[in-house]
């Protein structure tokens, strides 16, 4: 979410419709900065927060809040993304997407409509447990398949890593990589639309 905050100052975000939010954590300051420099909504959701305990206040307006797992169960207390972007979002407009939830990530992306996953012009995301990619089983169907998904519309403009949970050493290669990694994505229109600049500016 840092990260994502920081992105803002040099990013693609002009006429970007609303910002969905997973993974709260009972702060939202990208979501305020969003809506005070740029006035974007921002629709968020996180079954273990409480807006009673945000750090700052919703916004009337221009933030709303879901206690719920973005997941794709179909349960009680979970949201599908598609689902929830029906419900704030019925247009075409372009979308922000700012995910943090703790490796159902990749289930997620997996499940969600391609036509949903290209409303978004922008996808800052917090991929996890990059141990697991040392494991070829896991390799070929998680992360691959995301990574795959994404590439067809995304061109990845920034990735940094996280150093909260340390990193591994890949096998056989002796190449250390961090076990968290946040990476952010620009729809590939965005490189050839007239006015349109990428993500990080030169």
């Amino acid at each position: 979410r840092d990260l994502a905050w920081r992105l803002t100052q040099k990013a693609d975000i002009a006429g970007i419709e609303a910002c969905f939010s997973p993974g709260v954590k009972n702060y939202k300051f990208f979501e305020d900065y969003l809506a005070e420099h740029y006035g974007i909504t921002s629709h968020m959701c996180d079954k273990s927060s409480d807006p009673e305990k945000f750090l700052t206040p919703l916004k009337s307006g221009q933030q709303t809040f879901v206690k719920k797992w973005l997941d794709t169960d179909g349960g009680s207390d979970s949201i599908a993304l598609q689902d929830w972007i029906g419900t704030y979002c019925l247009g075409t407009g372009d979308l922000l997407l700012q995910i943090d939830i703790e490796g159902a990530e990749y289930r997620n992306l997996l499940a969600t409509p391609h036509e949903t996953l290209r409303r978004f012009r922008i996808i800052v995301i917090e991929l996890h447990s990059l141990i697991n990619l040392t494991d070829p089983a896991v390799f070929d169907t998680v992360f691959n398949p995301v990574l795959t998904r994404l590439d067809q519309d995304f061109i990845c403009v920034h990735a940094h890593p996280n150093n909260c949970c340390g990193e591994i050493t890949v096998p056989g290669i002796g190449v250390n990589i961090p076990k968290v990694h946040e990476l952010t994505f620009l729809r590939r229109d965005r490189f050839t639309a007239p006015g349109a600049g990428p993500l990080i500016a030169p």
